[in-house]
């Protein structure tokens, strides 16, 4: 005689016993500071990962806990760029390992590229106009190329944008590697080069 369980796996499947039984606990707040302190660790190579994670945990977290997060510190960067890798993460959900293959890793570039769309970006890889090598000032043109009512109205310099670029990469790229005291003389460098630019510009009345 069968028990009641083979029984019920006969009848309704694997799935619908185990539904219960195996349903994995919610991440907690604790949880997820200390993924995506370990996904930030992975470095730019692991940017998309880390903006896929950031949306899970916003989507998980109770109300209110989104916003402590970043007023606690306990993170190393700022609800600005998490809110950008977000959108990235959201941007990109479908893209497939084998395509991420060819998306570039730099944050603010990927930011751009996930406004395209799905099929867009499946497009752009198959005809090789996005890379991994693509810069900042490519994905802003392909963004006003391919949905201009999103791109942005007054485009900075070039200039401007490469050294903004290559300083954004130089971060990126060291900034896990950094000692305690190296890390809190940059902060201390970067709060007074941001005291230092003015809310609006003098000339532009911006």
């Amino acid at each position: 005689m069968r028990s009641v369980s083979a029984i019920a796996l006969h009848r309704f499947g694997a799935r619908a016993v185990y539904s219960t039984a195996s349903a994995a606990p919610a991440a907690s707040y604790e949880d997820w500071i200390q993924k995506i302190n370990r996904f930030w660790k992975g470095g730019p190579g692991n940017t998309l990962a880390l903006a896929r994670l950031l949306g899970r945990a916003r989507r998980s977290m109770e109300r209110g806990e989104w916003s402590r997060l970043w007023r606690s510190q306990r993170v190393p960067f700022s609800k600005r760029k998490a809110e950008m890798l977000v959108s990235i993460g959201n941007g990109l959900a479908k893209v497939n390992a084998q395509k991420s293959a060819h998306l570039p890793s730099g944050w603010n570039t990927l930011y751009y590229l996930a406004q395209l769309g799905q099929q867009s970006i499946d497009r752009l890889i198959a005809e090789g106009r996005i890379h991994h090598r693509l810069r900042l000032h490519q994905a802003r043109k392909l963004l006003a190329e391919f949905r201009p009512e999103l791109a942005p109205k007054n485009p900075m310099p070039m200039p401007f944008m490469r050294q903004l670029a290559r300083f954004s990469k130089f971060v990126e790229t060291q900034a896990p590697n950094w000692s305690r005291i190296e890390r809190g003389f940059f902060r201390d460098e970067l709060n007074w080069l941001l005291k230092a630019v003015p809310r609006k510009s003098k000339t532009l009345n911006l």
